[in-house]
């Protein structure tokens, strides 16, 4: 399943989220950028090595900056443009309305946050791992995870791929997310280890459990009755 858009527009500008895209696509460019040398340095010194989180010190290609440094550094850097698109579309299609809810300073925090919980929790289930961890799906899946609850009956337009041939669906968002979270779960027991396929499931998951308990304290108080809050704008539609 992969989607397209949401029925939910937001009634706020998502100034923030644009600016995590940005920020995300103007680091990706510069590592890429870089010579292999260079690339390899720069990998080292701001990407999550769990090992250094638990044994609170550096290993020796990463020098510059404390070992916590990382939990945050590591969350704007990614392996592939594969993997920098896909956490930046679901961001797109999924982080205005929670901005919108949220509030703008608000929602940087909870990103923040949400993707520090998921490096802790990738670190807690790997904690001898000396592999290099990037990217923004811990704090992406805590965005998704606080959708999910927020805006449970909101349609997604899904693309859903049958071998060669796809189909368009309407799936509300409980089932979407609920099914997102099913197939990470089964990926994490699948390889017993947070990092087995080069997918840190662990880390997708605390990010989406946290951003399932946390949207309770980031949520503004709204002069709009409550179903207009949490429910999609077209939930006659149900």
């Amino acid at each position: 399943m992969f989607p397209i858009s949401d029925e939910n527009p937001s009634r706020s500008f998502p100034f923030v989220t644009i600016l995590l895209i940005v920020m995300n696509l103007v680091v990706f460019g510069y590592q890429f950028t870089r010579p292999a040398i260079d690339l390899e340095l720069f990998i080292n010194e701001y990407a999550l090595f769990p090992v250094e989180i638990i044994y609170f010190r550096n290993l020796p290609q990463s020098q510059l900056f404390h070992p916590l440094f990382s939990l945050v550094t590591s969350i704007f850097l990614h392996g592939s443009l594969a993997h920098l698109l896909g956490n930046l579309w679901f961001l797109w299609i999924f982080g205005d309305n929670i901005e919108d809810i949220f509030g703008h300073f608000s929602y940087l925090f909870f990103y923040l946050l949400t993707g520090i919980i998921a490096g802790v929790c990738h670190v807690y289930l790997n904690p001898d791992s000396t592999t290099p961890t990037l990217g923004a799906s811990g704090s992406i899946s805590g965005v998704l995870g606080a959708y999910m609850i927020l805006f449970p009956k909101i349609r997604i337009k899904t693309v859903i791929i049958w071998v060669v041939f796809f189909q368009v669906v309407y799936i509300p968002a409980i089932f979407f997310l609920g099914v997102w979270f099913l197939f990470q779960s089964l990926g994490g027991l699948a390889t017993l280890s947070d990092v087995g396929g080069g997918v840190a499931f662990g880390a997708h998951l605390g990010g989406f459990l946290s951003g399932l308990v946390l949207c309770f304290l980031f949520t503004r108080k709204r002069t709009e009755p409550k179903r207009f809050r949490y429910e999609p704008w077209r939930e006659s539609r149900f």
